[in-house]
C-alpha cells in the first residue's frame, strides 16, 4: 500500500468518524431543544430562505418533518445543520474511498516476472564470467608457453630475475583465474537455487 493510498484511507476513516459525531451531536442537541440561531438573523436570512424552500419541498413528500420548518417560532434547528454536515462528510468520505485503488486494480509485478528478470541477469553475469574465464585461460596458456620456450631454448639467455618475474606473473594470473572460477561457481549455484524454487511453485 502506497503512502498516498494510506493517507486517503486515513482521511476517509476520519471523515466517517466526524460524520457519525456530527449526527450524534445534532440528534442530542435537538432532543435538548437547543437551537443555533434565530430565523430572522439578517446575515443568514437569504441563505436560510433558500434552504427552507428546499426543505419544504422535502417536507411535501414526507422526507423532512413539518415541525422543523416553523423558523419564526423555533429558530434554526441544530438538527438541520448537523444533518447537512453529516451528509457532506459522508459524501466526502465516499469520494475518498472510491479514489483509493483496489488491490485487484493495481497490477503488481508478478513473482514469476521478477524471478525471470533475476534469472536473466544471472545468466548475463554467467556468460560474462565465462568469457573472462576464457580470456584468462588463453593468457595463462600463453605465459606457460613462453616459459616453456625459455627453458628449452639454450641460445636465449634469461637471467634469474626474468624467470622470477615471469613466475610471479604466472602466479598472479592463476589467482585471477581462481577468482573467476569462484564467481562462476557462485553464479551457477544461484541459477540452480532459482531453478529449484521455480519448479517448486
Amino acid at each position: 500500500m502506497t503512502s498516498r493510498t494510506t493517507r486517503r484511507l486515513r482521511g476517509a476513516q476520519l471523515t466517517q468518524g466526524l460524520a457519525w459525531l456530527s449526527l450524534v451531536l445534532g440528534v442530542s442537541l435537538h432532543a435538548l431543544g437547543i437551537f443555533i440561531l434565530p430565523s430572522d438573523d439578517p446575515l443568514l436570512a437569504d441563505g436560510w430562505q433558500l434552504l427552507v424552500q428546499m426543505l419544504r419541498a422535502l417536507a411535501d413528500v414526507g422526507i423532512y418533518p413539518d415541525e422543523l420548518l416553523d423558523w419564526s417560532e423555533h429558530g434554526i434547528p441544530l438538527l438541520t445543520v448537523f444533518a447537512a454536515l453529516t451528509v457532506l462528510l459522508t459524501v466526502w468520505s465516499t469520494i475518498c474511498l472510491v479514489s483509493i485503488p483496489r488491490e485487484s486494480d493495481v497490477a503488481p509485478l508478478p513473482i514469476e516476472e521478477s524471478e525471470a528478470t533475476h534469472l536473466a541477469t544471472l545468466e548475463r553475469q554467467l556468460f560474462a564470467a565465462e568469457e573472462e574465464l576464457g580470456r584468462a585461460t588463453a593468457q595463462l596458456e600463453s605465459v606457460r608457453a613462453s616459459l616453456l620456450n625459455v627453458s628449452l631454448d639454450p641460445h636465449d639467455f634469461r637471467v634469474p630475475e626474468d624467470l622470477a618475474q615471469a613466475r610471479a606473473a604466472l602466479d598472479d594470473l592463476e589467482d585471477s583465474l581462481d577468482a573467476l572460477r569462484g564467481g562462476q561457481h557462485a553464479l551457477m549455484a544461484s541459477l540452480v537455487t532459482l531453478a529449484d524454487h521455480e519448479r517448486s511453485l
